[in-house]
């Protein structure tokens, strides 16, 4: 550079620009040599080359994903498209539809698919037929005779069931009314206890006060109470 500058009338061997010793050239000379900016990349080029290198050549440059719109590195594309849930995947089943959301995929296998396979809708009464959901209908209609028969079974087993409920609903309430009664009675027992309870209480008090008066006294009271009873 200096050699350059020691020259008269200087000029940029790359654009035949003036050079100074300012370097106001040096720092804008689109031949200037500089590193990519993008982090990890490594690569060097000139500034003229540097915009459409990490615009749209470096592999270190990011990215949004064109389905769900998150950024990534360029570079790991692949890895970002194995699990995008909004990247279109085909079904699983094989049933011909191509261009499923990935976070839709579950919802259609289990709910749309026509070649997921079902069991009858009769299943709850014995129909133990499984088939792909496109068959639903020639199935519904060939076994009309079959399920009503399933049907009816079911019904009279429901009957049965409601007349045995019926039958121990009637017998625990006879229970609960003789337990009511006993119930009834323990308390009518208790109460007669209780009043038994008061009169020996009062006649024990009768006796203690006996006890504590003379004996004299004590012999002409029960004399007294003797005569009384008499």
């Amino acid at each position: 550079m200096e050699s350059l500058l020691r020259r008269p009338s200087p000029t940029c061997p790359a654009d035949r620009q003036p050079l100074s010793r300012e370097k106001k050239h040096l720092s804008g000379c689109p031949f200037k040599v500089v590193k990519c900016p993008n982090t990890g990349c490594t690569e060097k080029l000139t500034k003229q080359d540097l915009k459409i290198h990490s615009a749209f050549e470096c592999s270190w440059r990011k990215i949004n994903c064109e389905y769900c719109q998150e950024s990534f590195i360029k570079k790991q594309k692949q890895k970002h498209v194995g699990v995008c849930r909004k990247f279109p995947v085909q079904c699983t089943n094989k049933c011909g539809l191509r261009d499923i959301p990935r976070e839709k995929l579950e919802v259609h296998v289990r709910d749309e698919c026509p070649a997921t396979e079902v069991q009858c809708e009769y299943k709850n009464l014995g129909c133990e037929a499984v088939f792909p959901r496109s068959n639903t209908k020639s199935h519904s209609e060939s076994q009309v005779e079959r399920h009503l028969n399933l049907a009816l079974r079911g019904l009279e087993t429901t009957q049965h069931q409601v007349r045995a409920l019926v039958s121990l609903v009637k017998d625990q309430s006879q229970k609960i009314e003789r337990l009511e009664k006993d119930v009834s009675t323990v308390k009518d027992q208790s109460q007669q206890i209780k009043e038994d309870g008061e009169d020996d209480y009062e006649l024990c008090s009768v006796c203690m006060e006996d006890s504590q008066l003379p004996i004299s006294l004590r012999q002409s009271g029960g004399r007294r109470r003797r005569s009384y009873s008499q």
